[in-house]
């Protein structure tokens, strides 16, 4: 318990500009050998990393914290999925992968797969916005039915601790 206060000590009232959320600056200073405590505090207390939208797998910026981390890797997309489990990286604590789409409802929903694979989404391209900034790149190749959850029903459902850190894209 006193490790958990001294991180919040640490992290709230530092001298130090942090300029990026938590664990990226951790990330770093760790990756330059400094702050060796949040290592000690890390070793009983893994953060739990949400990907949602995986496509290419892991975060490679929390590669050094890597050790301390259970990753879930959430991906909708059957080829994307099996290529990130078949692809397992060394050194988690944990590594998780679930073809699931994450929304804000529990329903079946239609995934659109776009021509640039990493846009995909359950959302249609915005045409403005597309034609500015993505162009053919936009264009949807491939539909499909999948059935998404919630991340509070997901989480629930798997008896999961809800995470430390949520990447979404």
């Amino acid at each position: 318990m006193k490790q958990k206060h001294l991180l919040k000590l640490l992290i709230c009232n530092s001298n130090r500009a942090f300029q990026s959320p938590i664990p990226f600056n951790l990330n770093w200073m760790m990756g330059w050998g400094k702050l060796k405590i949040f290592n000690t505090f890390l070793q009983s207390n893994k953060l739990n990393i949400f990907d949602i939208g995986a496509r290419g797998g892991t975060i490679k910026e929390l590669e050094n914290l890597k050790t301390h981390i259970n990753y879930f890797a959430f991906e909708p997309e059957k080829i994307e999925y099996n290529r990130i489990l078949n692809n397992k990286p060394k050194g988690y604590n944990e590594y998780n992968v679930f073809l699931t789409a994450i929304s804000d409802k529990n329903e079946t929903a239609t995934f659109n797969i776009l021509r640039a694979k990493g846009i995909s989404s359950l959302l249609l391209p915005d045409e403005r916005c597309a034609n500015m900034c993505w162009g053919q790149r936009a264009d949807i190749v491939k539909q499909f039915e999948i059935e998404t959850t919630t991340l509070d029903s997901f989480i629930e459902k798997n008896n999961l601790k809800f995470p430390d850190y949520l990447k979404i894209d």
